[in-house]
C-alpha cells in the first residue's frame, strides 16, 4: 500500500537548465512517495508535465533541514519593519 502525500503549491515554479538552455514550468503541486529501501520520490506536477527526484531518507531529511535553517537565518537576518507614526 502506497501512501502519497499530497501538498498544493500555488505559483512555484521549476527551473531546468540542460546545457545552454532554459526552461520554466509552472508547478501545482507535489507528490512525496515513500519508495522501497529506505528512498523518497518527490514528484513536481504542473501542466506541462512532471519532474521527480529519487532520493534517500537520510539525504532528503539533511537538505529539508538545510532549507529550514537557511530560512531561519534569512529571517533572521531581514530588516525589521519600521514603526508607523502615529497621526495626533
Amino acid at each position: 500500500m502506497r501512501n502519497d502525500t499530497v501538498f498544493e503549491l500555488g505559483r512555484a515554479v521549476v527551473l531546468l537548465q540542460p546545457g545552454s538552455a532554459r526552461r520554466r514550468f509552472r508547478v501545482k503541486s507535489a507528490v512525496l512517495t515513500v519508495l522501497p529501501r529506505g528512498r523518497l520520490r518527490l514528484r513536481l506536477e504542473g501542466p506541462q508535465g512532471w519532474v521527480a527526484i529519487e532520493i534517500s531518507r537520510t539525504r532528503f531529511w539533511q537538505l529539508t533541514e538545510a532549507l529550514h535553517e537557511s530560512s531561519i537565518r534569512a529571517r533572521d537576518s531581514a530588516p525589521l519593519p519600521r514603526p508607523r507614526r502615529q497621526q495626533p
